[in-house]
């Protein structure tokens, strides 16, 4: 199965599936430069729009008491623009890695319009797959959030986004434990410079 465009392939994933009890699966995903202007249709048009490419490779082994997920994923050229701050950020392209059911960041992040990066450390355990899907609550974090005159926006006044002007920020957040059960710690401080206007829209 793959999914070419623009005469090129994207994506591909391939692999077997056995129903029976003691049957095992195998399962290989690939994505190789996946514009993501082509995931923007399927994204509202006012939460989020995205340029540049996605790179991964992910395999999914085991038996169907046990199954591991082995991979990453890759921000190439990423721009994430959310259009009710005017604000567009870049996504660092240190990959995501997947090895034994746990989501690793290390020195992952986006940066601001002042290309001050914000960075998310740590990881996500996903546990048993089978129990994971049927209880998200299983999932564990453990994400370190920093950052150091981090601009969250910057926005000239208009007449389209909810606040205009410019906003800096310090942060060190923790996030940890169960999904359904999470804490979290930390400080969120704005800096000089900062300046806002949060403006009413009607219906």
């Amino acid at each position: 199965l793959s999914l070419n465009l623009n005469d090129k392939e994207v994506v591909k994933l391939g692999g077997k599936y056995n129903t029976s009890s003691e049957g095992g699966v195998k399962l290989k995903l690939s994505i190789d430069e996946l514009p993501l202007l082509s995931v923007n249709p399927f994204i509202p048009a006012d939460l989020l729009k995205l340029t540049g490419e996605l790179n991964g490779d992910f395999s999914l082994d085991g038996s169907q008491e046990k199954i591991n997920m082995d991979g990453f994923l890759q921000f190439q050229d990423v721009d994430m623009t959310l259009p009710s701050i005017g604000t567009t950020f870049t996504l660092s392209p240190e990959k995501i890695t997947m090895k034994d059911n746990t989501i690793t960041m290390y020195n992952f992040g986006m940066s601001g319009p002042n290309k001050q990066p914000m960075l998310l450390e740590g990881s996500i355990a996903l546990g048993d797959i089978k129990e994971m899907l049927s209880d998200f609550g299983k999932i564990r974090s453990d994400i370190l959030i920093t950052a150091s005159e981090f601009q969250l926006i910057n926005v000239k006044k208009n007449n389209k986004t909810l606040v205009y002007g410019k906003a800096f920020s310090d942060m060190f957040l923790v996030i940890q434990g169960y999904l359904n059960n999470l804490t979290l710690g930390g400080n969120v401080a704005l800096l000089n410079g900062t300046e806002l206007t949060y403006t009413m829209r009607d219906g």
